[in-house]
C-alpha cells in the first residue's frame, strides 16, 4: 500500500525501523533493554552491562522512565525488590555530588523523588511503584537495567534535536514501522505512523501501541493524520477528520492503555466517556475539526463520529 507517499515527497532519506533486539531485551524508542533480576552492586552491575556491549540505563525523558518502570515491575516481580538501579552516579564528578550518566549521555530528564538526591549516596534507583528516582548506596546489590542502539537500525541523517509540534511535518526525520511511511517524534524516539483496518472487526489496532501522553504529542499526531487525509481526500464531504488512537481499560481500579499497561495520564474530553472496566477494551478516537483546527477525543463506541467515517478511511495510530 502506498501511504503517505504523496505527503513526503521531501530530500529526507528513510529510516527503516526494525526492533532487531536479542530475545531477552524489550525493544523502545530505537534501543534495546535488558532487565537483569540478579542483584549487583553498581560496578559490578555496570560491567556486566559492558560484557554485553551496553551501559546501565539513562533516562532521558517522562516515557522511557514509564516504559522502564511499566516493564522493570514486570520483569522484577518475583526478585522481592521494589526498585532497581539505573546508570547515574556522582562515582566519577569531580566534586563527588554532580550526578553523570554512565553511558556519556547529558542529563536532560529529572525523576528525582522530593528531597533527592540525598548526597550521602553516589548511586541512583528507580522505585518501581511510582517511577521516581532515589539514592542508594553503591555497594548495595540491587537488580539493574541495561541499554544499547538497537542493532541493524539505520540513519542516513542526524535525529532532529528538540522538534515542535509547530515545525513543518517534512523537517521531522521520516521511518517505516509495520510496513508504513511515517515520522519520528523527538521526545520519545518512536516511529508514529497510520495504518488503514484490514476490516472493522479485527483488533489489530489494538496491538499497535497506539498511546498519547500530552498535548505537544497531542497535536503532533493530530497534524499527521490532517495532511493524510487532505493528500487522500478522504474527508472532503465532512467537517471533521476522525483517526482512531488507541484502547483503554483497567487493570482494578482507574484508567491504563490497554495494549502495554502504560498511564492514562492525559486526555481530551470528558474521562467518564470511558468505561475503564477490567477486560473491557474502550476505544479512544481522535476528531478534528477541518474549519477550526481544534480537536477534540471519544469513544469509539459513544460519539457516533466513527459510523460517519467511510470504511476506506478508517486509519489507526501506530507507534513503534
Amino acid at each position: 500500500m502506498l501511504f503517505l507517499a504523496s505527503l513526503f515527497l521531501f530530500s529526507l532519506k528513510i529510516v527503516q525501523i526494525q526492533c532487531q533486539c536479542q530475545g531477552d531485551e524489550h525493544f523502545f524508542g530505537n534501543f534495546c533493554y535488558y532487565f537483569e533480576a540478579a542483584p549487583e552492586p553498581f560496578l559490578m552491575a555496570d560491567n556486566s552491562c559492558n560484557l554485553r556491549g551496553q551501559n546501565m540505563t539513562s533516562i532521558h525523558s517522562q516515557y522511557e522512565n514509564q516504559f522502564l518502570r511499566a516493564t522493570a515491575s514486570d520483569a522484577f516481580s518475583a526478585s522481592g525488590y521494589s526498585s532497581y538501579l539505573i546508570g547515574y552516579t556522582s562515582l566519577n564528578s569531580e566534586d563527588g555530588k554532580t550526578f553523570q550518566w554512565v553511558d556519556g549521555t547529558k542529563t536532560d530528564f529529572n525523576g528525582w523523588d522530593r528531597g533527592e538526591p540525598s548526597f550521602g549516596n553516589q548511586c541512583a534507583m528507580q522505585r518501581m511503584s511510582d517511577g521516581n528516582w532515589l539514592t542508594h548506596p553503591c555497594n548495595q546489590k540491587m537488580p539493574f537495567v541495561c541499554k544499547g542502539p538497537a542493532k541493524g537500525i539505520t540513519t542516513t541523517n542526524a535525529p532532529v534535536s528538540g522538534g515542535t509540534t509547530t515545525d513543518p511535518l517534512h523537517s521531522y526525520q521520516r521511518c517505516q514501522y509495520r510496513g508504513e511511511n511515517g515520522l519520528i517524534y523527538p521526545p520519545t524516539g518512536r516511529c508514529y505512523s497510520f495504518h488503514k483496518f484490514s476490516d472493522d472487526t479485527g483488533d489489530e489496532w489494538l496491538q499497535c501501541h497506539g498511546t498519547i501522553h500530552d498535548v505537544k504529542e497531542d497535536e503532533f499526531v493530530a497534524r499527521m493524520v490532517v495532511d493524510l487525509f487532505r493528500v487522500w481526500k478522504c474527508f472532503s464531504p465532512f467537517t471533521n477528520f476522525v483517526y482512531a488512537i488507541g484502547a483503554v481499560t483497567s487493570p482494578g481500579s482507574g484508567c491504563q492503555w490497554a495494549v502495554n499497561g502504560e498511564s492514562f495520564d492525559y486526555y481530551k474530553g470528558n474521562i467518564s466517556q470511558w468505561i475503564c472496566m477490567t477486560n473491557v477494551d474502550d476505544g479512544v478516537i481522535g476528531i478534528v475539526n477541518q474549519t477550526t483546527m481544534t480537536w477534540d477525543w471519544g469513544n469509539i463506541d459513544n460519539t457516533g463520529w466513527w459510523s460517519t467515517v467511510p470504511p476506506e478511511c478508517h486509519v489507526y495510530l501506530c507507534k513503534s
